[in-house]
């Protein structure tokens, strides 16, 4: 019954809008239009709602004067509020509603202007320039009507008079807020539309009514009150409460049949009426529909045994109780008989699986069997499966174990997981893993995987055990490949011709793999080097180049010049193929013959061609001969190498000797580098004094140093009458003293036999010449005697031997 009072109600209070909003296009001819706030329509019907929609004017950041003209020109009322005293200008901060939105054409709302500045007295509105009017003409020629917008009615009929000669008709109108209470606010025509003077037009003006007779609201369904204030063109003003078909008018502020001025606010106060339906013999979905639709806050449903037999699933008490009118909305409580439910049937569910199959169905699981954390399935259940029952019944099942998964785990992890499903008794045994199984994880177990069984047992699982790769990095290829065999493991070198040592290996040493598994291996050929020390550079890099070495000389320039004195790595070294070979080189250049030049000209010589010349001797350089140079001429040697030069004195000059004694001729041919002997001519074998050189040779061309030089010479005069004195005398001790000194002397006792064997020691002096004489009784006969051996002495230096020359008889004058 009540919800045929309440589908009622509804009706009516459509029925009502539906003739407001009839009412409302009756009058919506008049400009006048009916302002309401958006949120004030919330609950009433569509039909009341299809209505044009127009944009509040957006006037920020204006004036307040100006603000409140451009409202009015669009047919809005406003208010103003000072948000604060600052003086000066008053520019409006904010509207609401906001510039921009929406609101019906025929319920504009108040629009609120907040603005900062003193509020100044309501002026009147500026009225836009009266366009001058038009001469006189012609009764037939059109005119522009005068706009009477803010006129009274007098001035509004007097224009009119004079301009058209036509009476204005003067009715208060509905009101727009627009103009001041009794000025014109609309016309026809319409201002600056064509009229011809005369013609049958009437000329009408509305102005703004002086007050307004609230209507009563008291009562009422608050949506459709807050119509019928904003209808009658006031401002309905009511509290938070939120608009809906149950918020109802239980007083208004002025109260009804008051007069008020136009757009006055009336304070509304709403009290919200929930009136809770009746549930009984509902399903819990039904009643809960029945519940929101009357505004209530949705329906909490219990299941509970209810007294009696009432039916299974269907509402037999609630709270509040059917018909309550409740002030403010809230949920609803009820309670239905509960339904049977069917037993599932679990058997062979894991245990989780069953005990939510059970729990979607309203029962209760009772667990029997060995404990286990997880791996449980259901081997029997009480009751069976397809039994109805009634909700939390209690159904018994009996569990038993399942072997879990071990493949792929290590042992710890493999021991943990097993203890999970029951079995904490798991025996892990190594074997040597083969070449696709996981090192270190279980590859087989007993029993399988997936098992049934009630009770616990022992479970064994293989793991694969791996293998260490060893370090043959730096092995011989062979060795390498030998070791790994051993472990065992295939070894692959990337190359296996010719003689070769693993550089690098993967997997790297230390590592564990199965068995058998390849181990990669980078390996580096080696080569014996050549030697290559005393060939050119040129051939030296052909050489190494030949064999697959590189060559890495010291020194690039001159290559062809340049021969090897050294090489690292040395010859017969193991090194790896297409290695750089260092090599120290020479510039190689070829001795220059310079035997028979002068000294300073053969250091030139040897220092165009990169030697440094090295004489035996370095005094009267450029009087000196080169005689013999090491190396030979025309051997190659390293540049900047020594080459030592044997040299001669040559003398060019003899001074001149004549008149000189033999001893000072002697001393002088010394000085100048020769020997003087005097050969004296004289009838009287024995001379007395020194003789006196009378002539000596000319030197046609330049002789070594210690040539001998023979000069003739004679006795000093006095020589020959003091031989003849001492011959005369015959007595006194003259003649004994002088036979005495003129007695030559004894010869001196005989040397001893000569050995069999003559050896002369040579050493270089200041003087590179040599004489040697023997004694007259030697019995040697001359430098060509078959009984003088010569030969080097060992470990001695080289001296040069001219010759030997026979001075046999000759007198030794050098000591």
């Amino acid at each position: 019954m009540s919800r045929w009072v309440a589908m009622g109600s509804r009706g009516i209070a459509e029925t009502l809008l539906l003739c407001a909003s009839v009412t409302t296009a009756s009058w919506a001819q008049d400009p006048a239009t009916v302002r309401v706030r958006p949120s004030q329509l919330a609950g009433v019907p569509q039909i009341a709602r299809n209505v044009p929609q127009v944009d509040v004017p957006e006037v920020r950041g204006r004036e307040l004067g100006e603000a409140q003209d451009i409202l009015r020109q669009n047919g809005f009322v406003s208010e103003s509020r000072a948000v604060g005293s600052e003086g000066g200008r008053r520019v409006v901060e904010r509207t609401a509603p906001p510039g921009g939105s929406k609101v019906p054409s025929i319920a504009r709302p108040v629009v609120t202007l907040y603005h900062r500045g003193e509020l100044s007295p309501p002026r009147e509105p500026e009225r836009p320039p009266r366009p001058p009017e038009p001469a006189a003409a012609a009764t037939n020629v059109a005119r522009p009507m005068p706009d009477l917008f803010g006129m009274t009615c007098g001035a509004a009929q007097q224009r009119i008079a004079q301009a058209f000669h036509a009476q204005l008709l003067c009715a208060t109108g509905a009101g727009s807020g627009r103009a001041p209470p009794g000025r014109i606010y609309q016309q026809s025509p319409e201002a600056q539309s064509p009229v011809r003077p005369g013609a049958s037009v009437q000329y009408r003006a509305w102005t703004e009514p002086d007050s307004i007779v609230v209507p009563q609201v008291t009562g009422m369904r608050a949506d459709l009150a807050i119509a019928t204030i904003s209808q009658a063109r006031l401002r309905p003003r009511y509290d938070g409460a939120r608009l809906d078909r149950w918020q109802w008018i239980e007083s208004q502020d002025p109260s009804g049949g008051s007069k008020v001025t136009f757009q006055a606010p009336v304070q509304l106060r709403m009290v919200g009426r929930y009136r809770v339906p009746d549930l009984t013999g509902q399903t819990c979905a039904d009643a809960d529909r029945l519940v929101r639709d009357q505004g209530l806050r949705g329906l909490r449903c219990l299941e509970e045994a209810g007294p009696g037999t009432p039916p299974p699933g269907r509402i037999y008490s609630q709270v509040p109780t059917a018909g309550t009118v409740l002030s403010v909305p809230q949920q609803v409580e009820a309670r239905h008989q509960p339904l049977q439910v069917i037993v599932p049937d679990v058997l062979g569910l894991p245990e989780v699986q069953a005990v939510e199959a059970l729990r979607r169905q309203r029962l209760a699981a009772v667990m029997g069997g060995p404990g286990a954390s997880r791996g449980r399935q259901v081997a029997n259940q009480t009751p069976r499966g397809g039994t109805p029952v009634l909700p939390g019944t209690e159904v018994a099942l009996t569990l038993r174990l399942t072997v879990p998964a071990l493949l792929g785990l290590d042992c710890q992890r493999a021991l943990a997981q097993a203890g999970e499903y029951g079995f904490a008794d798991l025996r892990c045994e190594p074997q040597l893993a083969g070449p696709t199984q996981q090192l270190h994880r279980v590859f087989e177990q007993t029993p399988p995987a997936g098992t049934m069984l009630a009770a616990p047992r022992q479970l064994v699982a293989l793991y694969a055990l791996p293998v260490q790769v060893p370090d043959v990095g730096g092995s011989l290829l062979g060795d390498a490949l030998a070791a790994l065999g051993k472990v065992p493991l295939t070894g692959q070198p990337d190359a296996s011709d010719g003689d070769r040592q693993v550089t690098t290996q993967r997997p790297g040493p230390g590592s564990e793999v199965a068995p058998r598994s390849a181990v990669m291996l980078t390996t580096q050929r080696y080569e014996k080097v050549p030697s290559v020390i005393g060939l050119s550079l040129p051939d030296a890099r052909a050489r190494l180049r030949d064999l697959g070495f590189g060559a890495s000389p010291d020194h690039a320039d001159r290559s062809s010049s340049r021969k090897v004195d050294a090489q690292k790595p040395s010859a017969d070294e193991r090194v790896a193929a297409g290695s750089a070979v260092g090599l120290t080189t020479h510039v190689e250049v070829e001795v220059p013959n310079v035997v028979g030049q002068m000294l300073p000209e053969a250091a030139t010589t040897l220092a165009n061609g990169g030697l440094n010349g090295n004489a035996d001797r370095d005094d009267h350089r450029s009087d000196r001969q080169v005689r013999v140079q090491r190396p030979e001429a025309k051997t190659f040697v390293a540049e900047h190498s020594d080459v030592t030069l044997t040299t001669v004195r040559m003398v060019k000059v003899l001074p001149p000797m004549v008149g000189d004694s033999c001893k000072l001729a002697r001393e002088k041919g010394q000085q100048a580098g020769v020997k003087v002997q005097c050969k004296v001519e004289s009838a009287v074998p024995i001379v007395l004094g020194e003789p006196v050189v009378t002539a000596q040779p000319p030197l046609d061309a330049a002789v070594d140093e210690g040539t001998l030089i023979e000069v003739k010479a004679v006795p000093p005069w006095w020589s020959t009458p003091s031989l003849l004195a001492l011959a005369l005398s015959a007595t006194g001790s003259l003649g004994w003293a002088g036979r005495k000194a003129i007695r030559p002397p004894r010869p001196p006792p005989a040397p001893p036999a000569p050995p069999s064997a003559l050896i002369l020691r040579v050493a270089p002096d200041l003087d590179p010449s040599l004489n040697v004489r023997f004694a007259d009784e030697s019995g040697w006969g001359g430098p060509r005697e078959p009984r003088l051996n010569w030969r080097l002495a060992i470990n001695e230096p080289l001296v040069c031997l001219r010759g030997l020359q026979d001075l046999s008889g000759a007198t030794d004058d050098f000591r």
